[in-house]
């Protein structure tokens, strides 16, 4: 489910391949939420915990050269 937010106010709706445009907030600062994104593959997901203040990735992650978390530390990474 999630939260909308429309002229009336927040709505409860539920987003079945949904498509969105522009920027997407969950939360405010200091009261988050975890957001958890899934793939193709059963049992592979990333969250972000909030209580946490982390990011759980469960499957593969992959630094591309070039990327803004590239760094002599993290071009040598190949994380399963």
């Amino acid at each position: 489910m999630a939260y909308l937010r429309s002229e009336t106010g927040l709505v409860k709706q539920k987003l079945t391949g949904a498509t969105i445009s522009g920027d997407v907030t969950v939360g405010v600062d200091d009261t988050g939420h975890d957001v958890k994104f899934f793939g193709a593959t059963a049992g592979k997901y990333l969250l972000w915990d909030e209580s946490a203040d982390e990011v759980q990735v469960v499957g593969k992650v992959r630094v591309l050269k070039g990327s803004a978390f590239q760094t002599g530390l993290t071009s040598s990474w190949a994380l399963e």
